[in-house]
């Protein structure tokens, strides 16, 4: 970075913001230092605490360029973008092409001046240092950008590929899971030698899905309350509340429905066992490949007792959801209980356990009360729980 600094500090700072300050006291200043950036507009977004966006820009009269921002007194995040430079395009694993924008980056801003530097032709590489939430972000970055880079190409596979690819599917998910192994490992590290660090809890609130409902809570009550009224704070406990109607400790909601081979299940009748009710959709590629380790937990837990009832929310007409629905349990492979939640359109399963996000994971106690709530992640919690409750 010093090297970059030097290289440009007899360049002319081009400033011609269009959020105008009232004073330098108010202000910090943003410097940047990218190579081939001449000549390019350059945009910086502020997400404010209410949810709202300030925006700044200027244009690079040289491969530098400088903008006032108002300084804040507690961290909010920040993007820097620019329209100078278009793509940079992956190969998925169809032979598609996968593009994502070039020349953007994410940084804090507080009350500290700020330098950022980077290459235009690699994406993400923009990093931001100057005070201790930047410098530890950038050090983030650094640490793990081989990480970072697969996983998006790996996410985008899933997200936009074929679900009925089950292959692409699951080698694109046994990549994450690697991956994410040894960037959640970090991030997990960082939080718990550094609690009273506003990162910890932008980490928190960014990863708040690859935790238990449980986990979520006890984690973010043991971190410091000085930044409590930031954004990442009031999405977490926003992200509480929304579900705590059905979360941890309360009675499970009863449902009915026709089983796949035409039985009546309703779950009241495996009151007396566990039970893992798994919200899923043939559509939904995350959820997709996350079938073959539900497979392997059904082989592992169902000869102790483990009952699974996968309920499908599918799309279009209830003889389109039908046929999506067999289809996948076809191809998935998937041999315990299966209903399909379009078949009572007055009783939405999903809305009685008030399901946002797909796939999320409920396990069921014996007495029939929610021991554990997990959307997207929780892997190791599910196993963890099914541990306790059914023996190793």
């Amino acid at each position: 970075m010093i090297k970059n600094i030097l290289l440009f500090s007899g360049a002319c700072l081009a400033f011609t913001a269009s959020h105008a300050q009232s004073s330098n006291s108010d202000s910090l200043q943003l410097r940047g230092y990218v190579k081939g950036i001449q000549g390019a507009h350059i945009s910086i977004n502020l997400k404010e605490d209410d949810g709202s966006i300030s925006r700044y820009s200027t244009i690079a009269a040289t491969d530098s360029f400088s903008l006032k921002i108002k300084k804040h007194t507690q961290p909010v995040t920040a993007t820097v973008s620019t329209d100078k430079f278009s793509t940079k395009t992956y190969h998925g694993f169809d032979g598609k092409e996968i593009k994502t924008p070039a020349g953007i980056g994410f940084f804090f801003v507080t009350d500290k001046d700020l330098v950022l530097t980077g290459h235009t032709t690699l994406h993400g590489d923009w990093l931001v240092r100057g005070d201790r939430v930047n410098n530890q972000y950038a050090d983030f970055q650094t640490d793990n950008a081989e990480i970072h880079e697969s996983n998006k190409r790996y996410y985008k596979v899933l997200m936009e590929g074929n679900p009925a690819d089950t292959v692409s599917m699951q080698h694109a998910m046994g990549s994450i899971k690697n991956n994410s192994t040894k960037l959640f490992h970090w991030v997990q590290q960082f939080m718990a030698t550094h609690p009273d660090d506003y990162l910890s809890l932008y980490f928190l609130n960014s990863y708040r899905n690859g935790f238990s409902e449980q986990n979520l809570k006890k984690l973010y009550n043991g971190m410091a309350v000085t930044y409590k009224n930031t954004l990442p704070a009031q999405e977490i406990e926003k992200q509480l509340a929304k579900i705590a109607p059905m979360s941890a400790g309360k009675a499970s909601a009863e449902f009915t429905r026709t089983s796949m081979d035409g039985k009546t299940i309703r779950l009241s009748d495996f009151k007396g066992k566990v039970v893992l009710l798994d919200f899923w959709g043939s559509w939904c590629g995350p959820c997709r490949a996350s079938h073959p380790h539900l497979r392997e937990i059904y082989e592992k837990y169902h000869p102790k007792g483990l009952e699974i009832i996968g309920i499908a929310n599918e799309r279009g007409s209830l003889e389109e959801a039908t046929a999506s629905w067999k289809q996948a349990v076809k191809e998935d492979k998937m041999q315990w209980i299966q209903v399909l939640n379009n078949e009572k359109k007055d009783d939405n399963i999903s809305k009685a356990y008030y399901v946002f996000g797909y796939p999320t994971k409920f396990i069921i106690g014996k007495d029939g009360k929610i021991v554990l709530r997990a959307t997207g992640g929780g892997v190791e919690d599910i196993e963890e729980m099914l541990d306790k409750l059914l023996g190793e």
